[in-house]
């Protein structure tokens, strides 16, 4: 086997760049869970046999704040140097290289794998099974069940492929079968699909009958409508002369109907128009006053006019006259304006000093404000750092650490036994079904077989069967609560991990904010001072302004004041003024003019007309009633023209129901030829709707018919297909024998595997005794039977089993049983791995582990103990120290 002399490790897992150097010694690598120590383990394995030990993909190997990962390997082989570089990459496949004394030689994952195993025999699983003792299984292979143990004797031996060989046998044995059973099943309907072929074709012949007979009578049904069509032809020239007559009559009808309403509208409009004449006279007197009101009403808008003007010709004087008052007071005006801008102009000066304080006040003020901010924000600060300080410790994440390695361990022991009681269910089932088709002989041990035992023998089966069954919901329901369990504490460590790191970042924080904030409170003294200083000449400051602001008004209102005058006093004149009183006398003479005339003109034609809107609404009257005379005058001019028209109308009518009468005679004469025709028409419609009836019938038993030959062609295909699958249902059961010889043959109990074992375990039971003298341990025999239950010959003490040997005895005979699998596969004991070798030891095992360890330090070249445990140190003579460091770890050899 190799011995190690490097190790390189760049972005592998923990691992940011690692390098350890390795010589022939025992070297213990010592460091917390979850430091890194098993990282190196697994680069070593990655390096060598470029697969993980736990089965992770390889893109899972490279550290997260990467997007690559290397590791070297340098292992002595055989008295040559092999080195081993290996690249793994996130997106393009890894890279791999084999060095021999420094010489290429294999280049590429596949290539270097191949190389690997030919040319030097390294093998991963024969690594795993001699070489390596994984964490907690130094004794793990002594219990358990037997069918467990023989599982652990089958890898260490190197027989697992075959006994997943035997699986897969398995598997496809029972594919073979459900596939039998279906076509068994299948062909179970032959015989149905038979009979319903036969039911088929008597429905067939039924229905083709009965189309025949529906055919016969549409064809005598169409005979006899042709004949009827024959006749009604022969009628023809009489049916046209009734439907002459019987067109004639109905226009006839209408059109005295339509003459009639014609006569009786001309005769009501004739009657309205001798109405509208007798009203014309009284139109014609009322409307002779409508103009002179008119001329009122036209008098009377140019008068309002002219009020109108009167007003704004008055407002206008009494403006001029007030205009021409205030332009003597604008001297006292200006004497007062120039007095108050001197008074403001001093309250700008005071106001300007007082700005200036206040400025240099808020100024230092803000600067104090600023500081006192900073370390009020730094006081926060160390606040909300104190409150979210994580509640966690050492001691919680090495807590969960440990419990998390509890929950894996069970796991795969919770795994390990469900899988044994599967078969085992499997093999109980197998013997039950076996034992109630026996007869004569046990088919168990061969002997005779009579009912009493028989009966005892299927119970005792019965309840093996159903404690199993059992136990493995048990198992089951416990693994479950085990699976959800173990993410949740993934979870719970990695959380942890990071609050301790922050606990430890935030400490550091806080230690420099509580200097910070020291000054906090003697600054706040200072604030305040100058807070309540600055509040004075605020106030100070206010009152100026507004003082100021009221002299500021005081002037604008001078201002306003003196402008408005002297804007009044410019808009008039002396002559202005004269001129506007001339013109309101002229309008006032102009309009008593008007309202003169217009009382003239109404006392004539209207005296009771007092107000200008009774005129209006006498006028609208008026004009209503005018309107009206001149729709009477043309409605009398069409007068003569309707007394024509009705004469005309009447004359037509009566000839129109003249020609009535006649055709009605006409009409009657013709009656027997429209019964003769009435009645062949109906016969022709029966006879027409009893053969669509025959043909829509016929239709449906033609699409009946097809439908059934589509069926008895189907039910013939698969006729056809099922004689096909019972000469294949016959093949399967060859098949099905055969692969049950194979399964039989390959059984990890009773098959092939069982006499490998039987011719292998003698020799490791040989090699382990030679092995034990080693160690000075005094057996005259050790037999291991196929169960790899352990006996030991002890001189003076008898047979003794592996659990009567004391812990130190009992971990000395696994260690030796790996040295007897590494000589039975023709390897030399050069290294020893052991990864965690203390986990689930008690006290007295563990001292006893390390005594023997510093023993097997003088017989093995090189030793590497993986392991959290101080107590193991001893057995060093190198030790390296892990420990994880922002993140990532970090590696001292001493």
């Amino acid at each position: 086997m190799i011995r190690l002399r490097g190790l390189s490790l760049k972005n592998f897992l923990s691992h940011r760049s690692t390098e350890i150097p390795f010589t022939d010694q025992a070297f213990v690598i010592l460091g917390e869970n979850a430091s890194g120590k098993t990282s190196i383990l697994r680069g070593v394995f990655f390096g060598v046999f470029g697969e993980d030990l736990k089965r992770a993909k390889a893109e899972e190997l490279i550290n997260r704040a990467s997007n690559s990962a290397e590791v070297k390997v340098e292992f002595l082989y055989k008295g040559k140097l092999y080195t081993l570089e290996r690249r793994i990459h996130v997106r393009r496949s890894s890279e791999a290289e084999l060095y021999e004394d420094g010489r290429l030689v294999a280049r590429g994952v596949k290539q270097v794998k191949a190389y690997l195993l030919e040319n030097l025999g390294l093998d991963g699983n024969l690594f795993k099974n001699t070489v390596f003792v994984p964490q907690g299984e130094i004794l793990d292979l002594f219990k358990g069940t037997p069918k467990e143990r023989r599982k652990v004797l089958n890898r260490l031996l190197g027989l697992e492929e075959i006994g997943e060989l035997h699986r897969r046998i398995k598997e496809e044995l029972q594919k073979l079968k459900n596939t039998l059973n279906l076509v068994v099943e299948r062909v179970k309907h032959y015989q149905e699909s038979r009979q319903r072929l036969r039911e088929l074709q008597l429905r067939l012949q039924e229905k083709e009958r009965e189309l025949e007979r529906v055919e016969r009578l549409r064809e005598l049904e169409t005979e006899k409508v042709e004949g009827i069509k024959e006749e009604l032809r022969a009628l023809q020239a009489e049916k046209e002369k009734l439907l002459r007559v019987e067109t004639s009559l109905k226009n006839a009808s209408g059109n005295v109907k339509r003459l009639a309403e014609s006569v009786e509208r001309l005769k009501a409009r004739e009657t309205e128009l001798l109405k509208l004449e007798a009203e014309l006279p009284r139109l014609q007197e009322e409307v002779k006053a409508l103009e002179p009101l008119k001329e009122i009403r036209e008098l009377l808008l140019r008068a309002g006019e002219l009020q109108n003007r009167e007003r704004t010709l008055q407002r206008e004087v009494e403006q001029a006259e007030e205009a021409l008052e205030k332009k003597r007071l604008i001297p006292d005006f200006e004497e007062k304006l120039k007095i108050q801008q001197e008074k403001n102009l001093l309250s700008r000066e005071k106001i300007k000093k007082a700005q200036q304080r206040l400025k240099e006040k808020r100024e230092a003020l803000a600067a104090k404000e600023a500081e006192l901010k900073k370390l009020q924000e730094a006081e926060e600060r160390l606040r909300k750092l104190r409150e979210t300080l994580p509640q966690v410790t050492e001691e919680t994440v090495l807590q969960t650490q440990n419990r998390l390695s509890e929950v894996e361990r069970a796991i795969r022991e919770k795994e390990l036994q469900l899988r044994t009681l599967n078969e085992q269910v499997e093999l109980l089932k197998k013997r039950l079904q076996t034992l109630e088709t026996a007869e004569s002989a046990c088919p168990i041990c061969g002997s005779k077989l009579t009912p009493e035992k028989k009966e005892r023998l299927l119970e005792e089966t019965r309840q093996e069967l159903n404690s199993s069954l059992t136990l493995i919901e048990q198992l089951e329901r416990e693994l479950r609560e085990l699976r959800q369990e173990e993410p949740a504490l993934n979870r719970k460590l990695k959380e942890l991990q990071r609050k301790l790191e922050e606990k430890r970042l935030l400490a550091a924080q806080i230690k420099e904010l509580e200097v910070e904030t020291q000054e906090l409170s003697k600054l706040k003294e200072e604030t305040n001072g100058l807070k309540e200083e600055l509040l004075k000449e605020e106030k100070q400051f206010k009152k100026l302004e507004e003082e100021n602001l009221k002299e500021v008004q005081e002037l604008s209102a001078l201002k306003e004041r003196l402008q408005a005058l002297k804007k009044e006093a410019s808009r008039f004149s002396e002559e202005e003024l004269q001129k506007l009183k001339e013109e309101l006398e002229a309008t006032k003479r102009e309009k008593e003019e008007l309202l003169k005339r217009a009382g003239e003109i109404r006392d004539r034609v209207a005296p009771e007309l007092k107000k200008r809107e009774q005129v209006e609404a006498r006028i609208r009257e008026l004009e209503k009633s005018a309107r009206e005379l001149e729709k009477i005058k043309g409605a009398l001019s069409e007068k003569e023209r309707i007394r024509e028209e009705l004469n005309r109308l009447e004359q037509e009518l009566k000839s129109l129901k003249e020609k009535e009468r006649e055709l009605s005679q006409e009409l009657k004469a013709l009656n027997p030829v429209r019964e003769k025709l009435r009645k062949l028409q109906k016969e022709e419609e029966d006879g027409e709707r009893r053969i669509r009836s025959l043909i829509e019938e016929a239709s449906k038993l033609k699409g009946e018919i097809e439908e059934l030959r589509r069926q008895i062609g189907a039910i013939r295909e698969e006729l056809k297909r099922l004689e096909v699958e019972k000469q294949c249902a016959s093949k399967l059961k060859d098949a099905v024998s055969l692969l049950e010889i194979q399964e039989r043959s390959f059984h990890p109990e009773r098959g092939f595997l069982q006499r490998v074992r039987r011719e292998l375990l003698p020799q490791v039971a040989q090699q382990c005794k030679e092995l034990f003298a080693a160690f000075d341990f005094d057996f005259s025999e050790v037999e291991i039977d196929e169960d790899f239950t352990v006996s030991f010959g002890v001189p003076g003490r008898g047979t003794l089993t592996l659990e009567q040997l004391s812990g130190g005895q009992q971990i000395a005979f696994a260690l030796a049983l790996r040295f007897a699998m590494a000589k039975q596969f023709n390897q030399k004991m050069e290294l020893l791995v052991l990864d965690e070798p203390t986990v689930h030891l008690d006290q007295p095992r563990r001292t006893a582990l390390t005594e023997l360890l510093m023993k097997l330090k003088n017989s093995i070249p090189q030793m590497v103990v993986i392991t959290h445990d101080p107590e193991l140190e001893v057995v060093a003579d190198q030790t390296i120290k892990v420990r994880m460091v922002n993140s990532y770890s970090e590696v001292t050899v001493e």
